[in-house]
């Protein structure tokens, strides 16, 4: 059984946008692929053999999309006062003094340089249930950081 997929509504618009932008993408490299059967032996087409190659990686990408999404469990119901999923957290790094955003999202959203981080990964998870004004602890190969946390929001879902 497969497991079911937390996201956030905007993570099931992108990622509706995606195969949207995939299923375009394949219809051009059909059309592709029925021009170069035009020209004649298959055998020795490197157009059609490249059209070929490109509609079976773009199929099995548009499988693997398809069954993500048939597995979502879009979440819309929040515990507003602590660190969770979907939440908008600033922290203030209690040795630089500089204050970061992050959102908390799941696996399938995340994405580091965007500052969407995984529910799952070993970041979030130091803050998860904490609250506005907690401080804590994350451990990583540079060593100890602090931080604490300076505001909780769930506006950007709204």
């Amino acid at each position: 059984m497969n497991r079911k997929n937390r996201v956030t509504k905007f993570g099931i618009h992108k990622i509706s946008l995606a195969i949207s932008d995939t299923e375009q993408e394949r219809q051009k490299v059909v059309e592709r692929l029925s021009k170069a059967r035009e020209y004649g032996d298959l055998k020795e087409n490197a157009e059609y053999s490249e059209a070929r190659t490109a509609l079976s990686r773009i199929d099995q990408e548009l499988f693997e999309m398809k069954n993500d999404q048939r597995n979502f469990d879009v979440v819309t119901v929040f515990e507003e006062d602590v660190v969770g999923f979907g939440s908008e957290v600033i922290l203030l790094n209690l040795e630089n003094k500089n204050e970061e955003k992050y959102q908390i999202v799941g696996d399938i959203e995340a994405n580091f340089a965007t500052k969407m981080l995984s529910e799952n990964s070993p970041f979030a998870s130091a803050m998860l249930t904490r609250k506005k004004g907690d401080t804590f602890e994350f451990v990583n190969n540079a060593g100890v950081r602090k931080f604490k946390i300076l505001d909780i929001s769930y506006d950007w879902l709204k």
